[in-house]
């Protein structure tokens, strides 16, 4: 497997609200390997162990079920507020629980170590994103939108950093990181 590692900045360590997003396709093959990450900063991290998606925020864990068909996408959402901390898979929130705050490092956010199958449209921002914008994310993205792009620009993006890796050996896919 194929590492993405994104050098520290402090925008990857937001202090009043947090959400990370992105697409995954897990491969069929988890089944038969432990745990493994999908993503990873000191305060933050998504991992996965076959059908089962557990994302621990600020040392809180959440956890929901994805499909691991190695065919099947699922829309993964993690939304922190400052007061509470929630689960979103395919549009649907899975799991909540009270966080008041995160400690972060200055570590390296770590994308795909060990994670078999795809990975897009990854985006984390600096305040939650609430259910509302959730939907319309997901709505996009199946309707073949960049969610990440503003609906009245061609071809623009509204966020900070728009980029796509693309090309790294996972095994059995290629692994694509958008910001």
């Amino acid at each position: 497997t194929d590492t993405f590692t994104v050098a520290h900045d402090s925008a990857l360590t937001p202090s009043d609200g947090l959400a990370i997003e992105f697409w995954v396709q897990a491969s069929g093959i988890l089944e038969y390997i432990p745990e493994v990450t999908i993503l990873n900063k000191q305060g933050y991290s998504v991992s996965t162990t076959f059908t089962s998606l557990t994302a621990t925020i600020g040392g809180t864990s959440l956890s929901g079920t994805i499909n691991a068909d190695g065919a099947t996408w699922n829309f993964v959402v993690i939304a922190w507020d400052g007061s509470d901390v929630k689960l979103y898979i395919d549009d649907t929130e899975v799991d909540s629980k009270s966080l008041t705050t995160i400690s972060y490092g200055t570590d390296d956010l770590v994308v795909g170590n060990g994670f078999i199958g795809l990975i897009d449209e990854l985006a984390i921002y600096s305040s939650a994103l609430n259910s509302t914008t959730i939907s319309s994310h997901y709505a996009k993205s199946n309707g073949g939108y960049d969610y990440c792009y503003a609906s009245n620009l061609t071809g623009g993006s509204e966020t900070p950093s728009n980029f796509t890796i693309e090309g790294l050996d996972l095994g059995i896919g290629v692994l694509t990181v958008g910001f």
